[in-house]
């Protein structure tokens, strides 16, 4: 698990008009501090395609775990 899969993971999964490359490991990914324009019930939808792509069985997370690339690369590589 790295971030630059975590990244290209983002992109895919929201079809932005961007390269995986061009996200700081540090940028707000959802809420109004987000260039992205995602909120929370967008970050369901990353935790979703989080559990297919790496075969996670989360039971109860907070969502606010998923502030960015680089906190959402650290739980993943917890929860594995």
């Amino acid at each position: 698990m790295n971030e630059q899969k975590m990244k290209e993971l983002f992109v895919k999964t929201y079809e932005l008009d961007m390269k995986p490359e061009e996200i700081e490991s540090n940028q707000v990914l959802f809420g109004p501090e987000s260039s992205f324009g995602l909120d929370s019930i967008d970050v369901l939808r990353f935790i979703s395609a989080l559990k297919d792509e790496y075969q996670l069985q989360l039971g109860s997370i907070r969502t606010d775990t998923f502030k960015n690339i680089e906190a959402i690369t650290q739980f993943v590589e917890k929860q594995s």
